[in-house]
């Protein structure tokens, strides 16, 4: 009996270790967010998750750690090095790419240990739930600089998705987005598969359970610009002519094919006064507690990369001009009062098929990633807001 406790009591201790060594570096089927009451969902702090890639993007498994405070990266701080802020959705927060080859890192590492870039990117946040967790969490960063990064696939269309502000006689007004069913049971599955037993998930993950999606058919992609024409229709009927606050979709990344194939349209022009609108508040905010802030506009794939299974046909869509949507970010960031980088000519200039994931995920990648900070990073040193990056 006593070798035999022994033996039960090795075996247990053996998987508690096991079971934390797999929690902590191979947290797959793991979740790093959660739904909130004012950001409709939000980071979890000191959470982790392995993000897969597929075999055609390299087939990595990359870890996501989040610390204490719900950045991806190390703890802020403390030494009172100046701070610069980096706000977005999955562009910023890079889950496609491991940490130190993240937009946010590269960015750091140009400007030297002398400056702390903290990634406060969120997956399928849109410009108005960077504002809000800008605003909410500003006592906890005080940076000396924001950085808030468009994304021009998807960014606009957010807004409308997401019902967080609303404009009412060119006013902007906070919403009472009410989540549907189907959004609360995403996320509560989630939770569910979160709390299982790390090992086992692994278990499953090994088994080929939970695999990656498969790519698009170009079949299907070429039924897609329609579709997103006709969801961009819906989603403006219903939350803003019919006024609905009903919330369907939190991490879905749509592309604004409306504002690229109809920017005549009114939904079109709604979608930008909405945009410059929460603009102008978050450039209020920064500038009532001296913190300057700055845009970096990011191209869509689908304009840009010339093997990507999705593209637009002019033939059918003879409106459509493949800058219009880093146009009319940028344009809304500047009507906004902002200092505004559009990366457009840049990834034009630098084979932009070797910029991003690919095929059918509009991701940019780590060669557009390191390009795009090692642009971004030499401008904000040209301007009154970078002063403090000089030697």
């Amino acid at each position: 009996m006593r070798k035999l406790s022994i033996v039960l009591a090795s075996s247990l201790l053996a998987l508690s270790v096991a079971e934390l060594s797999v929690r902590r570096w191979f947290p797959v089927g793991a979740t790093i967010y959660t739904l909130h009451p004012d950001l409709l969902h939000a980071t979890i702090p000191n959470s982790s998750r392995i993000q897969p890639m597929p075999e055609r993007a390299g087939g990595a498994r990359n870890l996501i750690s989040l610390n204490s405070s719900g950045f991806r990266g190390p703890e802020l701080s403390t030494d009172g090095r100046p701070r610069v802020a980096v706000y977005g959705d999955s562009l910023v927060m890079g889950e496609n790419v491991a940490q130190a080859d993240t937009f946010v890192s590269r960015l750091a590492e140009c400007w030297g240990a002398d400056v702390e870039v903290v990634n406060a990117g969120a997956s399928g946040y849109g410009p108005d739930q960077a504002a809000l967790r800008l605003e909410a969490e500003f006592e906890t960063l005080r940076p000396d600089l924001v950085l808030l990064v468009l994304c021009a696939n998807n960014d606009l269309g957010d807004l409308l998705r997401n019902k967080l502000f609303r404009l009412e006689e060119g006013r902007l007004v906070r919403g009472q987005p009410i989540l549907h069913p189907s959004v609360h049971d995403r996320f509560e599955e989630a939770q569910r598969a979160n709390s299982r037993l790390a090992l086992l998930r692994a278990w499953d993950h090994a088994r080929g359970e939970g695999a990656i999606e498969q790519a698009l058919s170009p079949e299907v992609a070429s039924r897609l610009i329609p579709e997103y024409l006709e969801q961009a229709a819906w989603e403006y009927r219903k939350g803003v002519l019919e006024g609905s606050q009903t919330v369907y979709s939190l991490i879905e990344d749509v592309y604004d094919a409306d504002v690229a194939v109809h920017p005549s349209s009114a939904m079109a022009a709604y979608k930008k006064q909405l945009l410059t609108a929460i603009l102008v508040r978050v450039s209020a905010f920064c500038q009532s507690r001296n913190v300057p802030v700055v845009c970096v506009v990011v191209p869509s794939a689908i304009d840009l990369d010339p093997g990507f299974v999705i593209r637009v046909n002019v033939a059918d869509y003879p409106n459509y001009d493949s800058h219009r949507l880093t146009d009319t970010c940028s344009a809304a960031a500047r009507e906004a009062g902002l200092e505004v980088r559009d990366l457009y000519g840049l990834f034009e200039s630098n084979n932009p098929a070797q910029l991003f994931v690919g095929h059918d995920d509009i991701h940019w990648n780590e060669r557009g990633m390191e390009l795009c900070a090692r642009d971004v990073a030499a401008w904000i040193k040209t301007l009154d807001a970078g002063a403090f990056l000089l030697p």
